[in-house]
């Protein structure tokens, strides 16, 4: 990759496909969940890893929209292989006026994760319990460990980006 213009220095430019810089932002929120048994702290690191992670896959639907350069000078064509592989666990709209790209949740576990995240981003605080715990693993969304959720979410999410791009480790 090329040194990025003297603008953008100190910016992250993610590789073609590439989430890992989100799916690391997840991990460092859900090892800091799994050190605090502070109900508040640990609600809002769920809140940052949720987000995280919902715009992982908003990450994957512009680059697989966007990812491979077309015959005008401002024109991407859409990666068919990557989107058909991602399109295996997300909806993927483009919006062909503004450019947009809208990424829905097929997998149950995505549609859970987007349902946590559109609940604590626009309705209110997480459904976590107990407020007293000994140990994080004793918070729960519903019946779910939260910790448990965050770890599956990430492992999907990983598969994901391995199945989507072959050439990340």
């Amino acid at each position: 990759m090329t040194q990025p213009p003297a603008d953008l220095h100190g910016w992250i430019l993610p590789d073609y496909l590439d989430i890992s810089d989100k799916l690391a932002e997840g991990e460092y929120f859900l090892n800091l969940m799994a050190g605090t048994t502070d109900w508040n702290q640990f609600r809002w690191l769920t809140s940052a890893f949720l987000n995280a992670a919902r715009a992982s896959l908003d990450w994957l639907g512009m680059s697989v929209q966007y990812a491979i350069p077309g015959e005008g000078q401002y024109e991407m064509e859409r990666d068919e292989r990557a989107f058909a592989k991602l399109s295996e666990y997300v909806s993927i709209k483009h919006e062909k006026r503004g450019g947009k790209v809208y990424v829905s949740p097929l997998h149950p576990l995505l549609v859970e994760l987007c349902k946590h995240r559109t609940e604590t981003a626009h309705n209110g605080p997480l459904w976590i319990r107990p407020k007293q715990v000994t140990r994080p693993g004793e918070f729960v969304m519903g019946e779910t460990s939260v910790l448990e959720f965050g770890r599956n979410v990430l492992a999907l999410l990983n598969t994901i980006q391995r199945e989507v791009r072959a050439d990340i480790d």
